[in-house]
């Protein structure tokens, strides 16, 4: 019986096939900047099983670092990190090093990193970044019962002790032990992490990573950092404008927070929960193209403090998908997209394995989940149809000025020559002014929330 731990996201493993980058030269304490442009790719051939080489370690771990750095900062977040202090140990060393002392364990404050896919329905675009946020992990995890268990375990005692539930872990031909120091928002942390190296029939290594603090790094490297657009800003209003242009111009947010998921699953107390915050924003433009663009602003998958589960550590694992959608014709109909996210829980020994999860959103808008989380897995989302968008019409005259007097999204309404408000609903009103240029009418409308 053991009190859950918290997980980070990622692939079951990665094949080291990728390129990577030579290492930019080291502070005087050892550790790497990755804040730099990455150098000339090289590609790394480590060999079998003879033993880990060394610097193509370092090089790989230093490219899956940075890489992870580029994708956060595509998706919005400076994060910082400085990767140093390697050791590496061959197979037949792991029996005269402490597991504890290779890897910090999750406790304390981490970093949970979530992959974002978003597609342009109308062009087909793709962009990938990830989205990270501070969150706080375990209390002290090294007091719950795995982590007396792990107490003065050696790393191969505790991979034979995991390779019994994975037998991939037979496979490991050494670890390599570094620290990191990871900055977000003000907040900064210092820890060790590793990379455990597999075989393979290849001849190439495989890696698994056991950063137990910052999410994301054993994807880093298979995803290609490219633009997504900026999540918008949920601020409670709407505006719309008609003095010029074929349709009314206007923009309205539309957020929604489902409840909070709850499950038992492989827990003898406590429980692990999911929950998402969503927004979409419609947008009408004065040439009648009706925009959607779907966000998740934030999200939560994780274990509660006071857990014990049956199987051993709980690792988590999330992803999210959004979309923008542009109907040229918004006068025929609105545009529509999808916001999805994702959450899996997998159980395993000294929180030694990774979760696959993936989210993707089909051509009618349905949100489809896929993962290998053995516990539980959960997937959120939401949806809007915009209202479509409405062509300016000009009356006869001062007395007549057509459809002004009414919201140009459907709703309210109101009277008065030369300006009018109307009541929008949810304690919103619509103040409206017309004006004439001699030719034709013209009308500027904004709603106060």
């Amino acid at each position: 019986m053991s009190k859950s731990c918290k997980l980070l996201n990622g692939s079951l493993t990665a094949v080291l096939l990728a390129l990577v980058a030579v290492p930019p030269a080291a502070d005087a304490g050892g550790r790497v900047e990755l804040g730099t442009a990455p150098s000339t790719p090289v590609r790394a051939r480590l060999p079998r099983p003879a033993g880990v080489d060394e610097q193509a370690a370092q090089k790989t771990i230093l490219a899956s670092y940075r890489a992870l750095g580029e994708l956060a900062r595509a998706g919005g977040a400076d994060l910082g990190l400085q990767v140093g202090d390697f050791r590496t140990f061959q197979a037949a060393e792991m029996d005269a090093v402490l597991w504890l002392d290779l890897v910090t364990m999750p406790e304390g404050r981490g970093l949970d990193v979530t992959r974002r896919r978003h597609t342009d329905r109308s062009s087909g675009a793709v962009g990938v970044a990830y989205r990270a946020a501070w969150r706080d992990l375990a209390a002290e995890w090294v007091l719950t019962g795995e982590g007396q268990e792990l107490i003065g375990s050696t790393a191969a005692e505790v991979l034979a002790r995991a390779a019994r539930s994975d037998s991939e872990l037979a496979e490991a031909i050494g670890v390599t032990s570094y620290e990191v120091t990871v900055s977000l928002s003000g907040e900064e942390r210092t820890y060790r992490a590793a990379f455990l190296w597999l075989a393979a029939p290849s001849g190439r290594m495989r890696f698994r990573s056991v950063d137990l603090i910052t999410q994301g790094v054993e994807n880093a490297l298979t995803d290609r950092a490219s633009a997504v657009p900026a999540a918008p800003a949920v601020d409670g209003t709407r505006s719309v404008s008609a003095a010029s242009g074929t349709c009314y111009s206007w923009t309205t947010q539309h957020p929604a927070s489902p409840p909070q998921v709850t499950n038992a699953n492989d827990h003898i107390s406590g429980h692990h929960y999911a929950q998402a915050a969503f927004n979409v924003q419609c947008e009408c433009t004065s040439t009648c193209e009706s925009k959607c663009q779907s966000a998740v602003t934030s999200s939560t998958c994780e274990d509660t403090w006071s857990s014990f589960t049956v199987s051993g550590c709980h690792r988590q694992g999330t992803t999210e998908a959004t979309q923008s959608h542009t109907n040229a014709n918004g006068v025929a109909g609105g545009a529509e997209c999808t916001a999805g996210w994702g959450c899996a829980v997998k159980a395993c020994v000294g929180c030694l394995c990774t979760v696959s999860i993936t989210v993707s959103i089909s051509d009618a808008g349905e949100v489809e989940l896929a993962s290998d989380g053995n516990v539980w897995a959960k997937s959120l989302e939401h949806k809007v149809t915009c209202a479509p968008c409405s062509e300016v019409a000009y009356g006869g005259g001062i007395e007549n000025p057509g459809p002004f007097h009414r919201d140009p999204e459907g709703g309210g309404g109101g009277t008065g020559g030369g300006g009018w408000s109307g009541s929008y609903g949810g304690g919103c009103t619509w103040f409206c002014t017309t004006s004439w240029d001699g030719s034709q009418y013209s009308e500027s409308c904004t709603l106060i929330c």
